[in-house]
């Protein structure tokens, strides 16, 4: 059996000895991750009673070399018949058909099929329907595919935790949000019908033994004290020690998947008065970047990185994760280019910060505070493009810089400050103007061309008729000129680490108490109709608002309306 798993001389494994149940994570002194004795002895185990396994690789290359690894060794292990396949190769003809991909074929024969983005949907589409119906034991995947496949199993491997940034040249650990995406893969629920972590890792767990009723004690245990903190955190409220009942802020970090600790901090930190410091660093001391990794050698670079950057801390403490988190975060605004693992880190605060952002929207709405929930929707903005709102909104362009931008701005005869501006220019003179070769002018004409231009009417529903202390609602119809195109698409945004959909807000407010009275987020192709409903104040009176229509993705693209309604007085219990 040794036979099997030969290496390069001077490349040999680390043993292989954590287990967790349903996680193994293969660490290897070489880069490049190889099938080992240990992980392969795991997977066939597993297969030999029936129990599926997902192996996560780093590459498309490695999913495949190490699906024809697996069937390889299985091959040699089983002659009669595939041990990963429990089907017949009779009925798996009609599938294997229509692969397109020849050595996903061949493999899918053994039992074990691979994923990855560069196969058709209909390959993609046949492994999983094999995977799920339990036809094949094993699927091979690359480590990009965890959050868009929902296929679990009861053993996860994760071969390596580096993958190959060929932007940077070396080697980049994975996300440990992506490990933790992984491992949420193996012993879900309706997989298992039972969990082995506790009495596996007693100590691990601070368990003084593994029978019922040590176990019944820790999680009755484990369970009140959890409670207690989302008690605290006013997430939840307890009454009679029975009846549980979620709490706005619990609801808020459920939904964006946000810590309990993370959103009571953002609403005993959020003030009316907060400015845009102070919401970078409310986000960045978010509980979610508590662990983001400082090396020795990366505190330096750290301390230049914040001290040069538009909001710079007194006093930085450069081992601390969320200093990290806060400069990473100005520097994607001030597109300050930071190299090897920083890259890769700070892809992880921007991908978190999106959701916290959405979230400290969420609690700012509650509270009721117009001008602080517009500013945490423009900083939403600034995460999507990488820049600062007082740069040139012409940035949002593929292929522009700074110069480039001042350029325009000082165009003589007109000057060109926005992607409208740019747009309404005849051909000869944009091209005069940019001085770029084709394929360049062609992408930004795209760009151009796939800027929002949304038309917004609003009605007030019998708006003569609105008395004091009633509801008042108001009817928006938003309607977006395609030029011609069937649907929307992502967001041109080259510097958010993933592709986007955008999304929209309607508020309604009162600027002169700095009041939020309605807010309601929008997803748009071609058309809405949205119903906004909100109070109307206590006295009558002439009272005027604003309609506000926000981006959570493109910057200068945002439509305020200001509205006046003549509130009566309120109707009397006479009246009739």
């Amino acid at each position: 059996m040794d036979g099997l798993f030969n290496f390069p001389p001077g490349v040999r494994p680390v043993p292989l000895e954590i287990q967790i149940q349903g996680i193994y994570i293969a660490n290897f002194e070489a880069r490049m991750p190889a099938m080992t004795k240990p992980t392969y002895t795991a997977i066939v185990q597993h297969a030999k009673i029936g129990k599926p396994a997902i192996v996560f690789v780093p590459t498309r290359k490695h999913a495949r070399y190490t699906a024809v690894d697996l069937m390889t060794y299985s091959s040699i292990d089983s002659w009669e018949k595939p041990m990963f396949l429990l089907q017949s190769a009779e009925k798996l003809e009609p599938f294997l058909s229509r692969i397109k991909e020849p050595m996903l074929s061949e493999t899918l024969r053994y039992g074990v099929g691979y994923l990855h983005e560069g196969l058709t949907s209909t390959d993609q589409d046949i492994v999983k329907r094999l995977f799920e119906s339990g036809w094949i034991q094993v699927c091979v995947m690359s480590s990009s595919m965890c959050w868009g496949v929902p296929l679990s199993a009861h053993l996860v491997v994760v071969m390596g935790t580096q993958y190959y940034d060929r932007r940077e040249n070396a080697h980049t650990d994975i996300l440990v949000t992506d490990l933790l995406q992984m491992m949420g893969h193996a012993s879900r629920r309706l997989m298992d019908n039972s969990g082995k972590r506790l009495t596996q890792n007693p100590n691990y767990y601070n368990l003084q033994g593994v029978s019922h009723r040590h176990l019944s004690d820790h999680l009755s245990e484990l369970v009140e004290n959890t409670l207690n903190d989302l008690e605290v955190s006013k997430c939840v409220a307890i009454e009679d020690e029975l009846k549980l009942s979620p709490l706005n802020l619990g609801m808020v970090a459920s939904y964006y998947y946000v810590s309990y600790t993370t959103i009571e901090h953002f609403s005993s930190s959020l003030t009316p008065k907060t400015e845009m410091k102070g919401i970078l660093e409310i986000l960045a001391s978010a509980s979610e970047y508590a662990l983001l990794p400082i090396s020795p050698r990366e505190e330096e670079l750290i301390r230049k990185l914040i001290n040069h950057q538009r909001f710079a801390c007194d006093n930085p403490k450069c081992t601390d994760p969320h200093v990290k988190a806060n400069a990473l975060l100005q520097a994607h605004f001030s597109r300050h280019v930071v190299g090897g693992n920083l890259a890769s880190d700070q892809r992880e605060v921007l991908l978190s910060a999106s959701r916290l952002l959405q979230a400290i929207v969420d609690v700012i709405s509650s509270n009721g505070w117009l001008g602080l929930a517009l500013l945490a929707m423009e900083v939403r903005q600034l995460v999507t493009q990488g820049m600062w709102k007082r740069d040139s909104m012409l940035l949002q362009l593929p292929h522009f810089m700074k110069e480039l931008a001042k350029k325009c701005q000082e165009n003589p005869g007109k000057s060109i400050e926005t992607v409208f501006d740019l747009a309404e220019m005849e051909d000869d003179e944009r091209r005069e103007l940019l001085q770029m070769p084709d394929s360049q002018l062609m992408d930004i004409a795209r760009s151009c061309n796939r800027f929002p231009n949304i038309d917004l009417t609003y009605d007030i529903v019998d708006g003569d008729n609105v008395r004091a202390g009633e509801d008042i609602s108001l009817q928006v119809t938003l309607e977006r000129d395609l030029e011609g195109k069937t649907e929307v698409g992502p967001v041109d945004s080259p510097r958010y680490p993933k592709a986007k959909e955008e999304g929209w807000w309607l508020v309604v407010g009162d600027t002169k108490s700095n009041q939020l009275l309605a807010i309601k987020g929008v997803s748009l192709q071609r058309k809405a109709k949205v119903k906004l409903d909100f109070a109307a104040p206590g006295e009558a009176g002439k009272k005027t608002y604003i309609l506000s229509f926000m981006c959570d993705s493109y910057m200068v693209c945002d439509q305020e309306y200001s509205f006046a309604i003549d509130v009566k007085e309120a109707a009397h219990e006479d009246d009739n």
